[in-house]
């Protein structure tokens, strides 16, 4: 097994994620545009173990969901490379890489989702929120199959 294609992975992901936060962090920046309102891209934990956070805290533990998830997206990915698990598909092709961000979109909205409280893909915290984590994932996928075929055939080998 080859760490490096994890480790460059994790990377690749947190930077994506971290890139697409940027909207959020800087509508943070600008304090009348949010007025306490929802965080633009990322989740919002308004209680975290009981206890009721402050509108700053609610910012961080959303942006530190945020980039988790994208350094999941990052390990995983590579790692089911290793695995083996793309054995009808083509490792690092399109068709890989719309599936593995399919079955991570299900994977937040009936697993990670409904443990933070949000419930189902989302449903208790915004009823479009599915469709928000959708275009992301969405969007994280472009530009993590971008990002690897650009650091192929040094790095990720199949």
């Amino acid at each position: 097994m080859n760490i490096n294609d994890i480790l460059l992975g994790g990377g690749v992901g947190v930077l994506i994620a971290l890139l697409l936060a940027l909207p959020a962090l800087f509508a943070e920046m600008n304090r009348k545009a949010h007025k306490g309102g929802s965080h633009i891209v990322l989740p919002d934990v308004h209680s975290f173990l009981g206890r009721k956070l402050q509108d700053r805290e609610v910012l961080a533990l959303g942006l530190l969901i945020h980039l988790l998830a994208g350094l999941g997206y990052g390990v995983f990915f590579p790692l089911t490379v290793q695995l083996g698990f793309w054995v009808q598909i083509e490792a690092y092709s399109a068709l890989s890489h719309i599936v593995f961000a399919l079955c991570a979109w299900a994977t937040l909205g009936f697993v990670v989702f409904p443990a933070l409280g949000f419930g189902i893909m989302g449903y208790k915290e915004d009823k479009w929120m599915w469709f928000e984590v959708f275009v992301t994932t969405a969007i994280m996928a472009i530009l993590f199959a971008i990002t690897i075929n650009w650091f192929q055939p040094s790095w990720f080998l199949v």
